[in-house]
């Protein structure tokens, strides 16, 4: 711990950023599991690391300090947090997709920052410059980043499109404006509980997406798979035509119909007559 700037704990041959009363535990089960590796320092590395620390236009933040240590500390927090369907999709170009099978590997921080991050990105630093490793680096780390946002615009463009409005905040009102008059009538449980679900005004439309999202595929968007919004789009699109036909029969429904029994007439003289 005292010597974290030039030791990495590795367990099973992968970093462990930081170190919990779990590590001790399992060290005490399986101390073979767990190995120290020293990091050494040369000037051409150091230059690397010096320009890492710094921070990079896709992770913002305070530069940190100037060890592979904690550089790679701050770039596991940042894969930690990645939703699951960033860290899945195969929807990366060939540079994010070798960045990110890099990370999944965790290796020590000598070798992710120096070797295997420079490899995955095409860079050789015995020939290139530092900034050119450091900009290929930025530009894989911001489409891993993106690439869930962008699916979440791509689900609220497949809903918006299955219901012919331009905005979230214009679908959520056309849903109240048009369904929750008559939603006494709807039974059916697959479109009640997307009208339902639709209804909710305690969220904002992100989680409103997302809600729809869960009513549609069973999944929050950020757990998605590649193929789920294709799906997505055809089911809202399917509930969409549903809702429509249901609507126009709503709003030509009448009251129950009942037989006329008897009426009761009572004239301005108070003669009462009953007529069946």
């Amino acid at each position: 711990i005292a010597r974290a700037e030039n030791v990495s704990l590795m367990e099973r041959n992968s970093f462990q950023p930081d170190l919990t009363d779990s590590h001790f535990m399992r060290m005490g089960k399986a101390p073979g599991n767990f190995a120290l590796r020293h990091i050494e320092r040369e000037g051409a590395d150091q230059e690397v690391i010096a320009l890492l620390a710094r921070g990079l236009p896709s992770l913002p933040g305070a530069p940190c300090p100037s060890t592979a240590a904690a550089i790679t500390e701050r770039f596991y927090g940042w894969w930690g947090a990645l939703p699951q369907f960033a860290v899945e999709t195969r929807q990366l170009s060939a540079r994010a997709d070798a960045v990110r099978a890099v990370f999944r590997k965790a290796p020590d921080p000598a070798e992710l920052l120096l070797h295997a991050l420079p490899l995955a990105c095409g860079v050789d630093l015995r020939s290139a410059s530092p900034q050119v490793y450091l900009d290929a680096l930025d530009a894989a780390i911001s489409e891993i980043g993106d690439i869930t946002p962008l699916l979440r615009r791509r689900a609220s463009a497949a809903m918006l499109d299955a219901f012919a409005e331009n905005s979230i905040a214009a679908l959520r009102d056309h849903f109240a404006a048009d369904f929750r008059p008559h939603l006494i009538t709807l039974t059916a449980n697959k479109m009640r509980a997307f009208v339902d679900r639709a209804l909710n005004d305690d969220v904002d439309d992100d989680k409103w997406l997302d809600g729809m999202a869960s009513v549609v595929t069973g999944r929050r968007i950020d757990s998605w798979e590649d193929a789920t919004i294709d799906e997505f789009a055809y089911e809202s699109r399917a509930m969409a035509a549903s809702l429509a036909r249901w609507l126009a029969l709503a709003r030509t429904r009448r009251g129950p119909r009942t037989d006329l029994v008897a009426v009761q007439v009572v004239g301005i003289d108070v003669c009462e007559q009953i007529r069946v």
